[in-house]
């Protein structure tokens, strides 16, 4: 229940915790620049010990598909954590990421998210797809998954929500085309 108003998003990864109240999320969305400009800090950190990648971040458009690039990360299979804060101002019904050449989904039993019950590997297309599901403004959405990185080298995802119900068409085939904005993230490396 939402008491007063005020929304309370958790991002909760590897220890990270943040709390953002309605009245802070509207004064960030005041003094967020357009997407085309700048998005808010994505993050990312690489732990070569456990083998995970942790992404971290906020997006306050829904008219661009977010590429976000994660520098040399090295060949193997990596379980891949990602948060990011919904700053707009419309509920997200679903998510699809689209990986680069260097990178395929990995064992599709290690994916999960605390947002969306389904999801679907599209193997033609080198996509997941999170579905029936929400994440309102404000909230953070959760995913987990495994990745193997085929060469050294980048790995790209390319991000895209949708405001209403997928069609098993959309799953197939995608989601609307937008232009893309593309961000080599800043990234710390564990070792």
């Amino acid at each position: 229940m939402i008491a007063f108003g005020i929304f309370i998003a958790i991002i909760i990864a590897m220890g990270v915790f943040v709390a953002i109240t309605k009245n802070e999320l509207d004064e960030i969305r005041l003094q967020t620049p357009s997407i085309e400009a700048e998005n808010v800090p994505m993050k990312s950190t690489v732990d070569e010990i456990n083998r995970r990648i942790l992404i971290t971040g906020a997006i306050s458009s829904n008219e661009n598909i977010i590429q976000v690039i994660v520098p040399n990360v090295p060949v193997g299979k990596w379980t891949v954590i990602k948060s990011e804060v919904n700053l707009t101002d419309e509920s997200w019904k679903a998510w699809e990421i689209v990986f680069g050449d260097n990178t395929e989904l990995g064992d599709i039993t290690k994916v999960s998210s605390r947002q969306f019950k389904q999801f679907t590997a599209v193997p033609e297309r080198n996509a997941l797809v999170f579905h029936d599901g929400k994440v309102v403004p404000g909230e953070s959405v959760s995913k987990i998954f495994e990745v193997e990185q085929i060469v050294v080298g980048d790995l790209v995802m390319s991000h895209n929500r949708v405001q209403t119900p997928i069609t098993p068409s959309m799953i197939e085939n995608g989601f609307r085309s937008l232009p893309t904005v593309s961000f080599e993230l800043t990234t710390d490396y564990l070792k």
